[in-house]
């Protein structure tokens, strides 16, 4: 084999960084100070719209962005690119993947991890539902909600072919968010049908939440012994697997009791028969039974806060040993290291203690209630992240072997070819050969470190009663006198019977609280 074909076959098995990194950062600190549109036009004109492989990264980035903005219209059609986009990946994936075994994951479209797919309907359902609010003209807004709902229908087929795939493994399959937030939506649509659909939901969230999301350190400090024991849990009485295997944590408790008095509330709505048997099932608190008891309007909140951990890389090294070979290690001296690279997320920042306030007109706090962590998006990241390099570690190996092996080939081709007329020179030919065969294998072995950057960290709801009148809204981070204490202004509103709208703030993303909303309905 000639020389120029052996170093065309290393080049080929090769492949560069994409080089997103530093354009991820300078976008991420835009949006970190809500600079959306130059975050838009960086994104525009930069190197991700011109990778055909990162496309769908594109449309997701560029369409978060634009809802953060406020531009919910924009924001659609991006997000409706990327869910369009992301069909056609996963019919043409089997063959991509076989281009990644021989190549590596920089070369290969980016599909996005199952969590992200997912929010893309989230964002869609989303945006939709934010339209209908300021939208005066009723049959536009009646078909918004619709549309609303509708996404929500499609996210949750998408999420049961998910689940299809993955019985039993202890991975993504189930979405929090899609019951708790696809539940508030039905709950939009006003009619008894939609209530009993969003009643059957939250109901099917307690059990999403215990099955799924005791895997995460946000919810349970046990965590590490539940996803050891995964597969054998399902064998177990509940109350067994409660007792050996999860340590509830404070967010774990806000979030049962959010959904205890969203399913006592909907309850006592649509099946007031039922709401003695649903107490004695749940255990509700008394603050929860007080508030059941309350008369007012329901306030629901749902803010998305701070941006999701970025993606790095770990470094690997492996010395070629060429035992008593002592010629082909003197030759080879140059360049007898294997390097490679795998993503990695260094550690999660674990979501603080935050609560929601209503203040009246004389600055009074007149209700608070936690602010439940419902998508804990780091935990979620840190799993993918961990599914990811161990499915990519065999294609590695795979990789490796073969550039290697081309690698030698080149080698031996070069010290062939110069043995003959200068034995002494072919051996520092055969060497710098190799050395720079191997550099440009490890250059190909850059980690894949593309992911959606702008994200937030965690997404909260909570729900306050209230009577009418004007109000004005604050989150609160942390315990006063502490460090981490902070309040976010969640801005002004008047809240009155059978009104449906959300109150939106944008605040500086370093802060706790990113985008915040409250939506107001109608008890009865």
């Amino acid at each position: 084999m000639r020389l120029s074909v052996l170093l065309g076959l290393i080049f080929f098995i090769s492949s560069c960084a994409s080089g997103h990194q530093a354009l991820t950062s300078r976008i991420r600190a835009l949006v970190a100070s809500d600079r959306h549109d130059e975050a838009i036009q960086l994104l525009t004109t930069g190197s991700l719209s011109q990778d055909n492989n990162s496309k769908l990264l594109y449309h997701v980035e560029l369409g978060l962005i634009q809802h953060y903005k406020g531009d919910y219209e924009a924001s659609i059609k991006a997000m409706t690119d990327a869910k369009n986009l992301l069909d056609e990946l996963y019919t043409t994936s089997a063959s991509g993947k076989v281009k990644s075994v021989i190549i590596n994951d920089n070369s290969d479209f980016y599909y996005g991890e199952k969590y992200e797919a997912s929010l893309i309907y989230f964002y869609l359902s989303l945006n939709h539902y934010l339209l209908a609010q300021i939208e005066t003209d009723q049959a536009k807004k009646s078909l918004l909600l619709r549309q609303a709902r509708a996404e929500i229908l499609a996210w949750d087929t998408f999420l049961s072919e998910i689940k299809k795939d993955r019985m039993g493994e202890a991975l993504f399959k189930e979405d929090l968010l899609a019951k708790t937030f696809g539940a508030l939506i039905h709950e939009s649509q006003k009619t008894k049908n939609d209530d009993q659909i969003a009643l059957q939901l939250y109901k099917d969230a307690n059990a999403v939440f215990f099955k799924y999301y005791n895997l995460f350190p946000t919810f349970n400090n046990s965590y590490q012994a539940f996803k050891a024991n995964f597969n054998n849990l399902h064998n177990l009485p509940e109350k067994e697997v409660e007792g050996k295997y999860v340590l509830a944590t404070t967010h774990s408790q806000d979030f049962k009791n959010f959904l205890t008095l969203k399913i006592l509330m909907l309850t006592k709505k649509i099946r007031p028969q039922e709401l003695k048997q649903q107490i004695a099932t749940l255990s509700p608190t008394q603050e929860i039974l007080n508030k059941l008891n309350s008369s007012g309007n329901q306030v629901t909140f749902l803010l998305q806060e701070g941006l999701i951990v970025e993606k790095s890389v770990q470094h690997y090294q492996f010395p070629i040993n060429w035992g008593n070979s002592r010629q082909m290690a003197g030759i080879l001296a140059l360049g007898s290291v294997i390097t490679f690279e795998l993503p990695y997320i260094p550690s999660i920042p674990q979501p603080g203690s935050a609560r929601v306030q209503a203040l009246d007109q004389d600055g009074v706090v007149v209700a608070e209630a936690p602010l439940s962590v419902i998508a804990p998006l780091g935990d979620l990241a840190m799993q993918a992240i961990n599914e990811h390099t161990t499915a990519i570690a065999t294609k590695t190996g795979i990789r490796l072997a073969a550039k290697h092996v081309a690698a030698l080939a080149v080698t031996y081709a070069a010290y062939q070819a110069n043995r003959k007329n200068n034995p002494e020179l072919a051996g520092a030919i055969a060497g710098l050969t190799h050395a720079a065969a191997v550099a440009l294998i490890n250059e190909s072995e850059k980690a894949d470190t593309r992911f959606w950057s702008t994200l937030p960290a965690n997404i909260r709801m909570s729900e306050l009663t209230l009577s009418n009148g004007t109000y004005r809204f604050r989150a609160v981070y942390g315990q006063e006198g502490m460090n981490n204490y902070r309040i976010v202004d969640l801005g002004e509103k008047t809240v009155e019977n059978k009104s449906l709208n959300f109150v939106m703030s944008g605040s500086n993303l370093k802060a706790p609280a990113k985008r915040e909303m409250a939506s107001v309905k109608d008890k009865n």
